[in-house]
Formats: C-alpha cells, sequence, structure tokens
C-alpha cells in the first residue's frame, strides 16, 4: 500500500501487490509494508555526496524494491528493542537485553498487524488476517511496548517443544489480545505437496472451555497443518484466566525436538506460570521391533526390522570413522503402510541431511553418501503389513586427497582429484615441460559444487626457473559446477598452473585432466601461418548525429585481450542513445562500459551500464551530449560481440506548460528516447471548454515506473484542486483516448532514475461538454431476459474507466442454452477482466465459472448450456482501454450431445472427431470410439488436439480385440494444444474424449489409416550355452524397431567364477529404451536380481561390462513405441580367477595385470607393490585400459620407506578408457591399487615397469635447490584472525570447527580487546563460511567506547581494502583479486545512538532501496549481512 494517488488510503493495497495463498495453502503475502511512491536514496556511482553529476539524491520508486526495505528496517527496531532491553520493563535495560532468534523477530512484526478491513483490487473488501491478505499492515506501535503504552507484552523465545508433547503458559484477559507462535521449520523436499515438515498448533483455551485454534479465521476448529506462523485474535468478553498450548503435534525432522517462539500482545496479566505435559492419546513411539534413534559406527553391517502394529517411528544413524564413501543397499522391504527415507548427513548428528531415497513398500535399489554418514528413518501410521525391511552397508575409507603444490616437467601426462575430493582443499599442479611453447590442458572429466568449487587455470609467465616455478601469472578461465568434457584449455606460454580449491561443506565427483606440450617449429617452413584476428583497437571519435557502430569482428568472435574505446559527440547534441541490436560477450569477464562525458576528452567519466552476457535490446543514453563505449575482454573465451546503433535525444520536457488552443498537439520532447529523472507538466486549458479530450498516438514507458498520469482541475488554469482521470504506463496502443469531465485538464509526466524508452505524443480537441458516461461508465447490475442481443462496456468509442465493478445477467424465459460472441475485447491485460459464470443450480446458490478473459480476446466464444448466465466487468485503479463489446443467442431446446456413448469403425482409414465441427465443444461431453478395421494388424494415427488445458481430456488405448478388455494406453491425458504421429502395435485402437462442466475448445480430430509394422528386430527368448560368444540387438545396420521385449539367457557350462558381457557399441533411446541384467542361479533364472539398466550411448573407444557372478546371465532388451536408435553390441565370455590381495614385484622391470581376462570382477581390491633393489626410480606404463569411468580406478601412490610402505604417498589415478600412459615416480618403490566398485565394470588393464638405479649411465642427478622458493599459503582463517585481533582458536571455535572464515565477518570492538560476536556468526549459514582465494567481501559492525576510536573507523574503511589485499598476498594468497569492504556500523555511546556509514563500492543500476533502509534505522547492517 502507499500514499500515491492511486491508492486511497493506507488500508489499501496497491493493485499491482499480489495476493495468496501459495499453491500448497500456505499464508503468503504474511505483513504489508508502505511501498508505493515512496523517496529512497539515488544511486550515484561517483561515490561523491552530494551526487557530483548534479543529479538529485532522492528518487521516489514503487514496488518490493521499497517495500522490503521497509520491513527490513522495522524488523531491524524490532530486534534493537529487544537487545536493548526494553521487554519487559518498557525502558531500556542492559540486564534484560538478549538477542532474538529469527522466528521471535517474525512473531513480533505478525503480532504488530493488527485486525482491519482491506481492500485490494482482485478483492474489493476483505478483512485481515486472511489466507488471501495475510495478516495485514505492520504497524510496530502495536508490540513494542513502552512506559506510556496501554498494552501488555510478553515475549517467549526458543523454548522447545517434543513430538507428542506440549508448553502451556496463563494469562488473565482484561480485554482483547493477541497470541502469535512461530517457528524455523526445517527445509522441505523440492516436489513435496506439502512443504511444512515440523507441525505445532497454537490453541487458546477461554475461561468457559472454547478453544481458539491459530489462523482458523472461519471458526471451523479445524487445525492449521500447512504453515509456520499461527496466530490468534482473542475478543473481548469471557475475560479471566485463559490457556495458551503449544503442541507438538508432528514433528518430522531429526531430533524431534522444535524450538519456537511465542507473543502475545494486548489487554492481559501475566500470570507467569508454565507448564509441560504430553498430548493424551498419542501414540507411543515404541515398540517391540525398534525404537528411538541407535547410531552404528561398524565400517560394514546389516539391520533389519519385521513388521509391527501400532505406529513406528524408528531411526538409524549409520557413520563409520574415517570414512568418506558409504554405501547402503536396500535388500528386502516386502511391507505395506510403512515409509522408509534414506538421507545423507553432513555430520555424525546429522543435524543437517538430503534426502537420497524413498520408498513406501515393494523396492530394492542402493544409494551413496559422499559424507559417510546416513540417516535411515522408517515411520508408519500404525495400519502395516508384510515382513519388514532389511539393508546392508560398505563403507570406503577416505581417499587420498591433494595437497600443496605438485610440478610436472613430462612433456605429456594427466592428474586428477580424488573421488570425491574432501572439503577445505587448496592444491595446486605447475605444469612445465622442458623447452615448452605452448600447454594444452583437456578435462576429461569434471564436476564440483557449482559456485563454491573452484578450478583455475593460470598462464605462467618469464623465462627459465621463474616460468617453470610460475612465479607471475595470470588467471585464464575459472571453472565451477558440472562442465560438458572435454574441455580443452590453452596457454601460450610454456607452462601453466592449476589451482583447486573446496569450500567447507558439500563435494562432488571432481575432475581429472590430460596435458600435452607444444613446441616451436625447428624450420622455419614448419610454422603454421595463424589465421588473422579481427578486432577492435585503439580510441574512434564520431561527430555524425546517428549511426552504428559494432566490436569490428564481423561476423567472427571478437578477439582476446581487446581494450577498446568509442566516443560518440554530435555537435550540439542535448543527449546520446545508444540500443544494442545485438549482444553477447563472456559473461562477467568480457563487459561493455558505458559513461556519459562532458566534453570529447572524457576527463571525468560517469559510468552509466555496465553490460555482459547476452544483452540485446538493451538501450543506454546520457544526459550530456557525449557518450564514450568501452570493451574490454579477457584473455581467454570470446563471444559473438555486439552491434549497436545510435541517435541524438532531444531537449527533454521540463517545468510546467500551459496550452490554450482548441486544439492541439504536444510530447514528451525526447526523440529517440526521453531522459531519465523528469518531471514535466502540462496544463490544457481552451477557453469556454466544458471537456476536453486526449488521444495518445504513441506511448512507450518503463511499464510500472515512468508514468503519465492526467487528473480533473476543478479550479480552472490554477489547477490546484484535482482528482485524478488516468495513470498510464508501460507500452498502450495507438488512438487510447482519455476524457476529462472539467474544462481544464492537468497531465504529469514522470521518469525514475533508469531504464526509458519511446516516450509518448498526444493531441487534443475542446469540447463543448464532457460526453454522457452513460454506462460508465457501467455501474451496478443490469438484467437482460431477451432471446438474443448485445452489450458492451458503456464506455462508447472511448476508453472504459477505471474501478469499475459492473454486472449484467442474461435470462431469457425457458432457454436450455446461451451462446456469448464477443466480438470486441482489449483490455489493461490481468489486471481488467470480465468473468463469465453460469447457474449450477435452479436457484443460482453456485456459480460455475466459465471463462476469464483479459488482455486481447477478440473473437472468444463462450457457451453455457443452462438457461442463465452472469458476466462481470472488473477494471483497477490505473490504465484502461477500448473495452469490449457482444451479442447473445439463446435456444429453448436443448443442445443435442456432440457426440456420446460408444461408437465402432471398421473402415480402413478415416477420420474421427469430437463433434463440433468449426464450432466449440460442449460441455460434461464423455464419448468413445473404437476403431477396428477387419485383418488389421497395426494403425497409425495423425492427431491434433486443442483442449482445455488440465481439464478436458483425449485419452488414446490400444486393444487386442473389439471389447477392448485390457486395454494398453498409448496416450494418457492429453490436454491443450498437441499433435503429431502415433503407431499402435495392435490392429484395435479406443479413443476416449471428456470435457468438464465449464470452458470448452476447438476439440480434436484425428485420421487413422492401416499400418504394416517393421519385422522386430529380436523377439522372444534365447538361452546360450558356448563359452563364449557375440550379443546384439538383431537390426544390424538399421535402427531396431519398436514394441521390443527381447530376452537372451547366457549359461555357458563351466563358468566357475561367473559370466562377463562386454558392450562395445550401444545407441538406444536414452531413458526409455535400454537393456536390463540380471543374476541368475539357474538357467530357468526364476528368482532373478536385477544388476542394471543400460539405455543411451556409450562414448567412441569406450566399453561397458557387466558380470554376473553365479555364472548365468540373463538379458533383457526392450524398446517403447517411439524413438530408436542402433542399438548394441556386444561379446560374452567367462571370468578368469580375479587377482587377490597384495603382490610384491622386486625385478627391475617386469609386467602385471589385473587378471580378469574378458572383464574384471566387481568388488574387487588389488594391490601391487614394485620395489626393485636400489632403484631411484620407477617407470609405470599402462599398455591397456578400461574401467568405468568415474567408479573404477587404478591409483598409483609412492613409497618413501621402501617395500613396506606404510605411508604412502598419492601420486595419481587413472579410469576409463586411455590409450598407452606412463607414470614416473622419484621413490624407491611405489603401490599400485586397484578397485571396482558394485556394479559395471570394463576389460581391465596391463602394465609394465623399469627403474633406473644409481650405476645407471642416464640417471639425473638430484635439482639444486632455489634460493627463492614460492611462499606458502597460510590458512585464510589464520589470516582474517590475526588481522582481527583474533586467536584462531577462538575463531574456529565460533565456527563449529569449519577451517576457513565467513564471507561476512561482524566484529565487536571494545575499548582494550577484540571479540567475536558469536550470535553474528552462527547466524551466517555455513555455506557463505569462506574466504575465496580471488574474492574477499568482509562487513565489520564495530562498537567504540569513545569518538576518537569511532574516527578510526574512516581509515578502516578507506583503507582496509587495500590493506587487507597486500596482507593476503604477503602471506601466500597469490591468487587475490580484489576485495570489498562491505559496510561499517559505528556506535557512539555517550550519543546512545548508533552511526551506520555504508559503502557502496559499485552500487548495480536497478539495485535501490536496501541503503535506503540501512540508512534510516538502527543495526539493519547484521540484518541485510545474516
Amino acid at each position: 500500500y502507499g500514499p500515491d494517488p492511486a491508492v486511497r488510503s493506507e488500508d489499501e493495497i496497491v493493485g499491482f501487490s499480489s495476493v495468496g495463498p501459495t499453491k500448497d495453502g500456505r499464508i503468503k503475502p504474511e505483513v504489508y509494508c508502505i511501498g508505493s511512491d515512496v523517496a529512497s536514496a539515488a544511486s550515484d556511482t561517483s561515490g561523491a555526496c552530494p551526487s557530483s553529476s548534479g543529479r538529485p539524491e532522492t528518487v521516489e520508486l514503487s514496488g518490493t524494491s521499497m517495500a522490503t526495505p521497509a520491513c527490513a528496517g522495522a524488523a531491524a527496531l524490532v530486534r534493537e528493542y529487544v537487545r536493548k532491553g526494553y521487554y519487559p520493563s518498557g525502558a531500556a535495560s542492559a540486564g534484560d537485553g538478549f538477542v532474538p532468534s529469527a522466528a521471535l523477530v517474525k512473531g513480533m512484526l505478525v503480532s504488530s498487524a493488527t485486525v482491519r478491513p482491506l481492500t485490494h483490487r482482485r478483492m474489493p473488501l476483505a478483512t485481515t488476517p486472511s489466507k488471501e491478505l495475510g495478516f495485514g499492515r505492520v504497524d510496530l506501535s502495536q508490540v513494542l511496548r513502552f512506559d506510556s503504552s496501554q498494552f501488555q507484552l510478553k515475549l517467549v523465545d526458543r523454548h522447545t517443544v517434543e513430538h507428542g508433547a506440549f508448553r502451556r503458559y496463563l494469562v488473565t484477559s482484561s480485554g482483547p489480545f493477541r497470541v502469535t507462535l512461530v517457528w524455523t521449520d526445517p527445509p522441505s523436499y523440492p516436489s513435496a505437496e506439502r512443504n511444512l515438515v515440523n507441525d505445532l498448533d497454537l490453541v487458546v483455551v477461554r475461561p468457559g472451555g472454547a478453544q481458539l485454534r491459530g489462523n482458523d479465521f472461519a471458526g471451523t476448529g479445524q487445525a492449521d497443518t500447512v504453515n509456520n506462523v499461527e496466530h490468534v485474535t482473542v475478543p473481548s468478553g469471557d475475560d479471566g484466566q485463559h490457556q495458551v498450548f503449544v503442541y507438538g503435534t508432528e514433528l518430522n525432522w531429526f531430533p524431534q525436538s522444535q524450538a519456537f517462539a511465542l507473543v502475545i500482545a494486548g489487554s492481559f496479566v501475566d500470570d507467569q506460570q508454565e507448564s509441560a505435559g504430553t498430548i493424551d492419546g498419542m501414540p507411543a513411539r515404541d515398540t517391540d521391533t525398534c525404537s528411538g534413534v541407535v547410531t552404528l559406527t561398524e565400517a560394514t553391517g546389516s539391520l533389519s526390522v519385521g513388521s509391527a502394529a501400532g505406529s513406528v517411528l524408528c531411526q538409524w544413524i549409520i557413520a563409520p570413522p574415517d570414512v568418506t564413501l558409504l554405501t547402503v543397499t536396500l535388500d528386502q522391504f516386502a511391507t505395506q503402510g510403512y515409509d522408509l527415507e534414506i538421507f545423507q548427513c553432513v555430520d555424525a548428528q546429522c543435524t543437517q541431511k538430503e534426502l537420497l531415497g524413498r520408498s513406501s513398500g515393494g523396492d530394492s535399489g542402493t544409494v551413496s553418501s559422499f559424507t559417510g554418514v546416513i540417516l535411515v528413518r522408517l515411520s508408519s501410521d500404525g495400519a502395516t503389513t508384510g515382513s519388514g525391511f532389511s539393508l546392508a552397508w560398505e563403507s570406503q575409507e577416505s581417499a587420498e586427497q591433494c595437497e600443496g603444490v605438485v610440478t610436472l616437467t613430462e612433456e605429456t601426462g594427466e592428474f586428477e582429484s580424488a573421488l570425491p575430493y574432501a572439503n577445505g582443499l587448496s592444491c595446486s599442479w605447475i605444469i612445465a615441460p622442458t623447452d615448452a611453447t605452448s600447454v594444452e590442458l583437456t578435462f576429461t572429466r569434471f564436476g564440483t559444487e557449482e559456485n563454491y568449487d573452484f578450478v583455475r587455470v593460470f598462464e605462467c609467465e618469464g623465462e627459465g626457473t621463474a616460468l617453470a616455478a610460475c612465479q607471475n601469472s595470470k588467471r585464464v578461465v575459472q571453472l565451477s559446477g558440472s562442465i560438458q568434457t572435454p574441455r580443452v584449455v590453452t596457454v601460450r606460454t610454456g607452462a601453466m598452473r592449476v589451482s583447486f580449491n573446496s569450500d567447507e561443506s558439500q563435494v562432488a565427483l571432481g575432475f581429472a585432466a590430460t596435458w600435452a606440450a607444444g613446441f616451436a617449429a625447428t624450420n622455419p617452413d614448419d610454422e603454421v601461418p595463424q589465421p588473422e584476428e579481427k578486432h577492435c583497437t585503439g580510441s574512434q571519435t564520431f561527430t555524425d548525429p546517428s549511426g552504428t557502430l559494432e566490436d569490428g569482428s564481423g561476423t567472427a568472435d571478437y578477439g582476446n585481450n581487446v581494450d577498446c574505446e568509442w566516443i560518440i559527440a554530435p555537435a550540439g547534441a542535448p543527449g546520446v542513445s545508444i540500443q544494442f541490436s545485438q549482444f553477447e560477450t563472456e559473461q562477467d569477464y568480457d563487459v561493455v562500459r558505458i559513461y556519459e562525458c562532458q566534453n570529447e576528452q572524457c576527463p571525468d567519466p560517469v559510468l552509466l551500464a555496465e553490460l555482459s552476457g547476452s544483452r540485446s535490446g538493451q538501450r543506454v543514453q546520457t544526459s550530456t551530449g557525449v557518450m564514450r563505449v568501452v570493451l574490454t575482454s579477457d584473455d581467454s573465451v570470446s563471444s559473438g560481440g555486439f552491434s549497436a546503433t545510435w541517435g541524438l535525444v532531444s531537449a527533454p520536457c521540463t517545468g510546467m506548460q500551459t496550452l490554450t488552443d482548441q486544439s492541439g498537439s504536444f510530447a514528451d520532447g525526447s526523440g529517440v528516447a526521453y531522459t531519465n529523472d523528469l518531471n514535466c507538466e502540462w496544463i490544457i486549458a481552451p477557453q469556454d471548454a466544458g471537456a476536453v479530450e486526449l488521444t495518445f498516438s504513441k506511448f512507450e514507458t518503463e511499464e510500472g515506473y515512468d508514468f503519465v498520469t492526467i487528473f480533473n482541475c476543478a479550479d480552472g488554469e490554477a489547477c490546484v484542486n484535482t482528482t485524478q482521470v488516468a495513470g498510464l504506463s508501460g507500452f498502450l496502443v495507438s488512438g487510447q483516448k482519455v476524457q476529462s469531465s472539467t474544462g481544464v485538464m492537468r497531465v504529469v509526466f514522470t521518469s525514475d532514475y533508469a531504464i526509458t524508452f519511446g516516450g509518448f505524443a498526444a493531441s487534443w480537441i475542446a469540447k463543448a461538454e464532457a460526453d454522457p458516461i452513460t454506462d460508465g461508465a457501467c455501474s451496478g447490475t443490469v438484467a437482460f431476459t431477451e432471446a438474443s442481443g448485445s452489450l458492451e462496456d458503456g464506455s462508447g468509442a472511448g476508453p472504459y474507466a477505471n474501478n469499475l465493478e459492473c454486472i449484467w445477467t442474461i435470462e431469457p424465459p425457458g432457454a436450455q442454452t446461451i451462446e456469448l460472441v464477443f466480438s470486441e475485447f482489449e483490455t489493461e491485460e490481468g489486471f481488467d477482466y470480465v468473468v463469465v459464470f453460469e447457474c449450477a443450480d435452479t436457484d443460482c446458490s453456485e456459480l460455475i465459472d466459465l471463462a476469464f478473459l483479459s488482455g486481447s480476446q477478440e473473437g472468444t466464444t463462450v457457451r453455457s448450456n443452462r438457461g442463465k448466465v452472469f458476466i462481470v466487468f472488473v477494471s483497477d485503479e490505473s490504465t484502461t482501454g477500448p473495452g469490449f463489446a457482444m451479442s447473445w443467442t439463446s435456444s429453448t431446446e436443448a443442445a443435442e450431445p456432440q457426440c456420446t456413448g460408444s461408437q465402432t469403425l471398421t473402415e480402413t482409414s478415416g477420420t474421427v472427431e469430437d463433434g463440433s465441427g468449426a464450432a466449440l465443444y460442449q460441455n460434461d461431453l464423455n464419448c468413445e470410439w473404437i476403431i477396428a478395421p477387419l485383418d488389421a494388424v497395426a494403425l497409425t494415427l495423425e492427431v491434433a488436439i486443442e483442449t482445455e488445458e488440465g481439464f478436458d481430456f483425449v485419452e488414446i488405448y490400444e486393444c487386442e480385440t473389439e471389447q477392448c478388455q485390457n486395454p494398453t494406453l498409448l496416450v494418457d491425458q492429453a490436454s491443450g494444444i498437441l499433435s503429431g504421429e502415433l503407431q499402435s502395435s495392435t490392429g484395435v485402437v479406443k479413443i476416449v474424449f471428456t470435457s468438464d462442466d465449464s470452458v470448452s475448445s476447438q476439440g480434436f480430430q484425428i485420421t487413422w489409416a492401416l499400418f504394416t509394422p517393421p519385422t522386430p528386430s529380436c523377439s522372444g527368448q534365447q538361452t546360450l550355452t558356448d563359452p563364449s560368444g557375440t550379443l546384439e540387438d538383431g537390426s544390424g545396420d538399421e535402427p531396431y524397431t519398436n514394441n521390443l521385449e527381447c530376452t537372451w539367457i547366457i549359461a555357458p557350462s563351466g563358468a566357475t567364477h561367473g559370466v562377463a558381457l562386454l558392450f562395445s557399441s550401444i545407441s538406444t533411446e536414452e531413458g526409455y529404451d535400454g537393456v536390463e541384467t540380471y543374476n541368475c542361479e539357474t538357467e530357468e533364472c526364476l528368482d532373478a536380481e536385477r544388476t542394471n539398466f543400460i539405455s543411451g550411448s556409450l562414448g567412441e573407444g569406450s566399453t561397458t561390462g557387466i558380470i554376473s557372478p553365479t555364472g548365468v546371465l540373463k538379458v533383457v532388451f526392450t524398446s517403447d513405441f517411439t524413438t530408436t536408435g542402433q542399438g548394441f553390441s556386444a561379446t560374452w565370455g567367462p571370468v578368469s580367477a580375479p587377482c587377490t590381495g597384495l603382490q610384491t614385484l622386486t625385478g627391475r622391470s617386469g609386467s602385471f595385470e589385473d587378471g580378469s581376462g574378458m572383464a574384471y570382477a566387481n568388488d574387487m581390491t588389488c594391490e601391487w607393490i614394485i620395489a626393485p633393489p636400489d632403484a631411484l626410480s620407477i617407470e609405470l606404463t599402462f599398455s591397456e585400459f578400461a574401467t568405468e569411468e568415474g567408479f573404477d580406478f587404478v591409483t598409483v601412490f609412492e613409497c618413501t620407506d621402501g617395500e613396506e610402505c606404510l605411508a604412502p604417498t598419492f601420486l595419481s589415478n587413472f579410469s576409463g578408457v586411455l590409450g598407452p600412459t606412463t607414470v614416473r615416480a622419484s621413490t624407491r618403490a611405489i603401490r599400485v591399487v586397484f578397485a571396482s566398485d558394485l556394479t559395471i565394470t570394463s576389460g581391465g588393464f596391463s602394465a609394465s615397469w623399469t627403474s633406473a638405479n644409481e650405476d645407471d649411465p642416464d640417471t639425473p642427478s638430484e635439482p639444486e635447490p632455489t634460493d627463492t622458493p614460492a611462499p606458502a599459503a597460510k590458512p585464510a582463517l589464520q589470516v582474517v584472525s590475526t588481522l582481527v585481533g583474533v586467536t584462531a582458536a577462538q575463531l574456529r571455535a565460533n565456527l563449529g570447527g569449519f577451517r576457513t572464515s565467513v564471507a561476512s565477518l561482524h566484529v565487536g570492538v571494545s575499548a582494550d580487546d577484540v571479540v567475536v560476536d558469536e550470535e553474528s556468526i552462527a547466524d551466517v549459514p555455513a555455506r557463505r563460511r569462506r574466504l575465496l582465494a580471488d574474492s574477499v567481501s568482509v562487513a565489520y559492525e564495530i562498537q567504540f567506547e569513545d569518538r576518537a576510536a569511532a574516527d578510526a573507523a574512516v581509515a578502516v574503511q578507506e583503507n582496509g581494502a587495500t590493506a587487507l589485499q597486500q596482507r593476503l598476498v604477503t602471506e601466500g594468497f597469490t591468487d587475490l583479486q580484489s576485495i570489498t569492504i562491505e559496510s561499517v556500523a559505528v556506535s557512539d555511546p555517550a550519543a546512545d545512538s548508533d552511526i551506520v556509514t555504508p559503502r557502496e563500492s559499485s552500487a548495480p543500476r536497478g539495485v535501490h532501496g536496501a541503503w535506503a533502509a540501512l540508512a534510516a534505522v538502527t543495526a539493519v547492517a547484521i540484518a541485510l549481512q545474516v
């Protein structure tokens, strides 16, 4: 709501505000704050105050950008009220102060929103609280109690209630009072139908025994089960002792305890009595089979629970020590009535968790946790059957993680992170092949936590040892998230550095990369000429009044390392406007900046816009006659660039003009586009006029921000006494008319500080008197009883009026059907609308919604199969339009159904339709067609559907016979606008069409014809008993056919160790067509265990394998009825005895392999220690390598202690399909570990090794130590704690054990030492507790004991960024690029007030309002930062 003319009082909600409830029934919005035409500080990019650009220092805006900071400011005042100890006495008392929870702050805001009637364009009159409008307008005078307040206040914070328990509070009332319950609910699942996780209930029991339930606005006695805010207003009367209960009705989050806040405000006395108990009748949580929470720490194990009657809630935390990968397999869940959920937990207490899987019976499967902790939860409501469930778990010890800096000098090689990688990593690899002139890095696998864990690639600069040590470098690319591989990055020097940083929460699969060195050509004739790179250079100046501008690359991408400038300075121009017809750059790295200048030299440019990414259509203009455009690109990725046109901005309108001619025209004066910050007025006062009609030939403004407002003037040209006629904004059709009801009209044009458009042009004509408003505008209810007729909105040739609510009823005597046709319809879309209803019964006690029309709806037809319709027209308080005109016809005869019952069609081809022809289909249809041509084998169907989406449906089935007793669904509930071709696999098809009782559409048409399906690629079941062989889908070089189900039983005799199936190619419709495999005990395969489903495509040269340890493998290939592919090809054979245990190899050279033969086994771990006598180094070469990429690995370690290898150091690991690959170790022994997981396999590996001894002639000598070692990076925690004067131990304790610091750090400073505000630190979410290596953002809240110390804040603010950056670089953070001090809050105890001095280093355009609130209220820095 707000004070602008379009809002009539503080209790009216502005028309563009939304209403509730949410989809799942929650109350949103909950509170309202002023948000219309609010004055706020205007952004000035120069940082000067007052504004150096000469612009106004405030700006008026409307919307959530204003309402949100107003509510945030109110929240900050509530927080300050509690922290300074105003509660409970009403006067400040430091001893009474405490830090309120978020729930308490929210509860006090909701409690302040007292009961009142509110109006809204969608709800002409409603009383809050309600599900639609929330709890009302924030009014802190109703909840912040001071000495003079006439009400009492009781606050309860951080009390807890258990599942099945209650807390009770007693108060004695002497009048009305309000009770508000709020709790911070745990997060729900994205797909949850109900988002509430922990359900508490508020009940107030009155002295007479009557119960008032939270949010029961209608008095139904029903409990609220969807909101985490519950409110009760207790009216006066029946005064006396009231009981306030908080019930723990349903607590689903572990642990089953919920903290809450309670606010009671009004006329009462706090009896200061509290009690707790158990809810009567709540089912016991313990059963004979399981109870409570059990923690299991074994590395492997199993658990099972049998079925039991009664309500059950059992939880197991599986947390083996020193584990990162934990796999749980659900073997059996043969129970109905239970819910089994498996979560991944972030810690051993499972305070935060993520759902991995859920089952309600009859399922089995496997899930894995990267954190090493899993929570298993079993629950039921008591109605259970079956034999319970069983599961087993296995764990994998923490993987060897990267650390420090690794230097790689080989010409080619590979490296990777651990799988999964750990939190808190900071690793680097320097790749510096000898004599290389370039290095190409290829990522073959990449997956990190997006925007939190980063891989950065740097190009090293310099020569010799400086280049090899990468002492100086510049960043080429930064990668995070899921990156499509292969991804190639190239540097043009002979060395690169790759850094990997992970934060303190969440991990992923990590990355793997290979590199190859490039070398300069030794023969000049061998040099490959490089293509000429087209791009702009230097600076250009344009003085033409208009023209075009582009980046200079033509149709190619612009170049790297571009820095170009264009000065646009047309002679005498009042302003310059530029619009980008095409704009595409590398987001955040390649940037176009636009400045306005005072002259061509542009000594003090003012930044207007900073554009990056996709910004086609963007328009920017200056308020001076000179524009500067600058393009900069970094040294890596480029894109298509930009092209733009520029032109002059005409002198903008200013001040007020009076126009007295009988007719004429005027415009905003902008030419190409109007300017920002305009406020122009025109008084149109023709002599002796009774009215003025204004017609807009052009209207383009920024919708919702730039307005043309039109007023009636009741006192002539003075125009002081005005009433608003219209408020226009956005894009309006040419010819829009507005008429005054007096002889003088006032037109006001205002624009805000940002985006502009083409402006407006208008003409006027004087009239002797105003056109009659006739029904004009319409009002009240008009009844028609004619059999046919027409009506319109009542505006005639002009636009309809604002704030209309008109109703027409059409009820011809004896009518059975009524049809409405809207020949004209144009309203303000989404705000002005027509709704058509029909009566559901004879007395019209219930209405059925037939149509909702808004915007451009000309030609719409609406049909009613009943004898009475209602037409309701509503317009809001601002923009209008031409309106509507419609006609109707009726019939006294009931309409014959367009289709009925069931029809059987036996022609070989034909068409089925809904029966409506060119008209709309009827409501309440239920029709069926059986298409059964004689001797048909299959049918093809051409389908075109246009129905009311989500309500009227076409379903298509295929059947074996005309009776269609067991149909198979081909198309399920097709609705909306659809078309396409289908093929049935049988000769009989059934079509069903249903429509509901309201809106209809054009219907459907389906054409059928006979179809001869191709011969199936494969069919039936085959048993294969040869020792080995090949298997394929049978399609040859052609795609496989649809609707396949083919089975092969592979059962070679003598397969002692199992049978393997190795796929050399597979190409199917991913997710729909694929190969399923099963393990079987016998050829009959009666108790098959499903192991895999393989679908999609294999990469070129890749293989994937399946093993059945039982020696019998069942393979099933299925395809659906649509898209196909090339199919699959595979070979099978017996599995050799797998490698086992540990082998030690001591020869100076030799070879070994995984021992698998065709494919290695699942769940296998084998180790080899290679320790030749007197070896100085070992070279290991894989001649063949094929494993399941990302899941089965060969890992190589260096052993510094020789053959014992008790403390191995990670060297490298490999996965996937590789060519010949070599890894070198500079130790006397290496350890090779091969591990496979539980599912897919591949061909395995073969490897050989050689060693070098001291007596070998080519043994390299140890490198000489360098004099200038690279600085070792210190943990961010140590650096930041040193800078703010807090010990690392103190800060780490407050951070809950996290290694790194916070992005928003709140520090309280007293006279003689520095302490950390624990509450502020605890409020920062875990994933924000990090210090990035390339960007630091720090916010201080500093409280000083004296003014001198407060003055030091200026130095902190001005010099802190530079000092902190230098310090971090000194401490080893060489990657650091920038640092920003966001804000400093200074407290002056002598004045008993807070002075907040915000610092906004580069305020983005379009972000407004937040700093206005920051400057207006105390301690808001905390609220905004947290």
